[in-house]
């Protein structure tokens, strides 16, 4: 990215207060055109070229994330981070099988269960996706990370 700016998210998604469906597939739309390429095979939940993780994940020594995550297995080289914001089903088979393709094509992917992540459920859907947008940033600091995240709609 240029301009020093290393976190790939929607203007609608930073520092939101408010934000509906249209948005989301906006923001969808607008990372599909930008080539994040997603693989159309189905992955298996025991693929051995994925390390595979459900339950909870400290976020550089802060933020606990507790959702699914995957990462290609053997891989020397710093990755980008994938945020998947799952749809109103929360973590499903399809929102897995997207966090396993995405890992397939090189990136460490995160899908939090934004109701146990946020602790802001009684706040609303969009309270619960603002807060971990705003967690974004310490992502840049991924231990297997190269700085670069992105955040997508499942």
């Amino acid at each position: 990215m240029s301009g020093g700016q290393d976190i790939s998210i929607s203007d609608t998604l930073r520092g939101a207060t408010a934000l509906n469906r249209r948005q989301m597939i906006g923001c969808t739309a607008a990372v599909a055109a930008s080539g994040v390429a997603m693989p159309a095979w189905a992955t298996s939940a025991t693929d051995a070229r994925l390390r595979i993780y459900e339950g909870k994940y400290a976020i550089d020594g802060h933020k606990i994330v507790d959702g699914y995550f995957a990462a290609p297995r053997n891989r020397a080289t710093a990755l980008d981070v994938l945020v998947v914001i799952p749809g109103a089903n929360g973590i499903d088979d399809a929102v897995r099988d997207t966090v396993r393709r995405h890992a397939l094509a090189g990136k460490i992917v995160i899908a939090p269960d934004l109701a146990k992540t946020s602790g802001k459920a009684l706040l609303g859907r969009d309270a619960m996706i603002a807060d971990i947008v705003a967690h974004a940033p310490r992502l840049k600091r991924h231990t297997r990370g190269n700085g670069t995240v992105t955040l997508v709609a499942a």
